[in-house]
């Protein structure tokens, strides 16, 4: 079992301590090491990453729900792909499909406020209503202006043994856009010392 753990700002950029997940990869992210000792006590990070190693030895993994987000979404593929892909790491958790005219319809479910609820893929048309309902967002995201990925974190304060659910959101769509244009035409310098051009479209 993997497991993701670090720093994570609110908001309005304060520090709330350490959050912990099911991820893809082990890393520790801290977002504010300047706030490592004098937030969180060597003795209280000790007691977070036990219990977290302790999960790892005795392979405990709750089982976890995703989805994919929008309307009119048959056409996705994700439900079968993100499927294939846990059943291939050994992974219990399941991945569905929210199809749903508004994001309220989805944020009042009972999938969504369900603890097993473990984030979802959001599409057309709910990448920008869907906003107002997340806690964090990336800053690219934040700069976008939209959001197509939401991840459920953990948000431990106190004495290490409360645990809040959070929100956070992404966007990866630009990724998408940027890698091929980088292998294309590269990447513009600072000075602007570049004859590569590209024109995008959209709306």
């Amino acid at each position: 079992m993997l497991w993701y753990f670090g720093y994570h700002q609110q908001k309005d950029g304060e520090t709330v301590g350490i959050q912990h997940q099911n991820a893809s990869h082990t890393h520790l992210r801290i977002q504010d090491p300047n706030s490592l000792n004098w937030l969180w006590p060597l003795d209280r990070i000790i007691r977070i990453i036990t219990r977290i190693i302790v999960r790892m030895i005795t392979k405990i993994v709750t089982t976890q729900r995703y989805a994919i987000l929008g309307h009119n979404s048959a056409y996705s593929v994700s439900p079968q792909m993100q499927g294939a892909a846990f059943a291939a790491a050994r992974l219990p958790h399941q991945y569905g499909r929210a199809d749903v005219e508004t994001v309220e319809e989805f944020v009042e479910s009972d999938f969504f406020k369900d603890a097993a609820f473990g984030g979802c893929s959001v599409t057309i048309p709910h990448k920008q209503s869907i906003i107002p309902y997340v806690d964090v967002m990336s800053d690219a995201a934040s700069t976008i202006g939209s959001v197509n990925t939401l991840v459920v974190q953990d948000k431990i304060e106190g004495d290490a043994e409360t645990i809040e659910r959070v929100i956070y959101g992404d966007n990866t769509d630009w990724i998408g856009i940027f890698n091929p244009l980088e292998r294309k035409i590269g990447v513009q310098s600072e000075d602007g010392d570049s004859d590569a051009y590209a024109l995008i479209l959209g709306g």
